[in-house]
């Protein structure tokens, strides 16, 4: 699976006066759950359009600055209903002793042979 880093930088203070000013800035306010506590941070939004306007599962490596860096996927993403600005991203840690359970995309590449001989193709997907 491909990885993506993403820089960011801890949040000092959490709540709605700085929230609203960090995405004033330009910056996206995220949180990392999965650890013992959770860890928020914001990042620039410039860095978050490889990994939410693509159809592929990626890998986050986040890093904080001071030698912090964290392994994690992407878990939830808040969106504005007009303007499609990224509101909030929630990570999903991940350690290598813990299983998880997430969707990954299946990319049909090729055509069968079936396909090929006049026939349809049906892809029956199930969640």
């Amino acid at each position: 699976m491909k990885s993506i880093t993403i820089k960011g930088s801890e949040r000092e203070s959490v709540g709605k006066v700085s929230t609203k000013a960090l995405r004033n800035a330009g910056a996206v306010p995220c949180v990392l759950y999965g650890g013992n506590q959770a860890v928020h941070f914001s990042a620039d939004a410039a860095a978050f359009k490889n990994l939410v306007y693509t159809p592929n599962a990626h890998t986050v490596v986040i890093e904080l600055g001071k030698g912090k860096s964290f392994n994690a996927i992407l878990q939830d993403i808040q969106v504005h209903p007009v303007s499609d600005k990224i509101l909030h991203i929630d990570f999903f840690q991940l350690f290598d002793d813990k299983e998880i359970t997430m969707e990954v995309p299946v990319k049909i590449v090729g055509t069968s042979k079936g396909v090929l001989a006049g026939g349809v193709l049906r892809l029956n997907t199930r969640k």
